[in-house]
C-alpha cells in the first residue's frame, strides 16, 4: 500500500513533518488488515460448509423422495451439527466484515454470534452500509425467493443456531430451515468476492 500523507494540526504529533504525517493512514491501514483477516476467517469456514454440504445434500435428497433408511438417518446426525455450526460462524464473519469496512460497531460475546442482530445492524440507515446492505438484500431476496419481511422472519427463527447447535445437547429443540444454507451462500460468496475486489484494488495502488 503507498505512502500517504495527511494534514496534521497536532503540534505534539511526533509524526507531525510540516505540518503533515501518517497517523490517519496507518490507522486506515490498520482497518484494511482486519477486515482482510475477517473476509480470510469467513472463506475459511465457509469452504469447510461447502465440504460438508457435498455429505449433507445427497442425505435431503433421500429423505425427499422418501429414500431414508437407518444409515442415512445416522449419517445425516453425523454432519447436520457442524454443518449448520460451520455455516452460521462463515456467515456471521461475512456479515461483521460488512460491518467494520462501514465502520458498525457490534456487539462482542455470545450477542456477536446472533445473526439477526448483525443482520439488523446492516440494516442501519447509514450511508458507509448502503451500497452492501442493498445488494446483500436483493441476492437474498433473488436466491431465497424471499422478500425483505419474510427474509427478516426466516433469520429471527434461526439467528441463534451457532450457539445452540455448537451446544445442541444442552438444547431442548433445534433447527433451520431452506432460507438458512441460501443465506450463507449468498452473504459470503459476496463477501469473498468484494474481499478480493478491495485486494486487487490495494495491490494496484501499492504499485503507483
Amino acid at each position: 500500500m503507498r505512502a500517504k500523507k495527511n494534514e496534521c494540526n497536532d503540534l505534539q504529533c511526533p509524526d507531525n513533518e510540516n505540518g503533515f504525517c501518517q497517523r490517519e493512514f496507518e490507522e486506515e491501514s490498520d482497518k484494511s488488515l482486519r477486515t482482510r483477516m475477517i473476509a480470510t476467517e469467513c472463506k475459511s469456514f465457509f469452504r469447510v460448509f461447502l465440504d460438508i454440504e457435498k455429505h449433507v445434500l445427497p442425505l435431503w435428497e433421500k429423505m425427499r423422495d422418501g429414500t431414508i433408511d437407518e444409515e442415512t438417518i445416522e449419517e445425516y446426525s453425523l454432519y447436520h451439527i457442524p454443518y449448520v455450526v460451520n455455516g452460521a460462524f462463515a456467515a456471521e464473519l461475512a456479515l461483521k466484515y460488512l460491518l467494520e469496512n462501514a465502520d458498525i460497531d457490534y456487539a462482542q460475546g455470545n450477542k456477536g454470534h446472533d445473526l439477526k442482530y448483525l443482520f439488523d445492524l446492516l440494516l442501519l440507515k447509514k450511508k458507509s452500509i448502503q451500497v452492501d446492505r442493498d445488494t446483500v438484500i436483493a441476492l437474498l431476496c433473488k436466491d431465497g425467493t424471499q422478500n425483505l419481511d419474510t427474509l427478516k422472519q426466516n433469520i429471527a427463527a434461526w439467528h441463534d443456531c451457532y450457539n445452540r447447535h455448537r451446544y445442541f445437547y444442552a438444547q431442548t429443540s433445534i433447527g433451520t430451515n431452506g432460507v438458512f444454507p441460501v443465506f450463507v451462500h449468498t452473504v459470503c460468496e459476496y463477501v469473498i468476492s468484494k474481499s478480493k475486489r478491495e485486494q486487487e484494488k490495494d495491490e494496484e495502488q501499492s504499485e503507483i
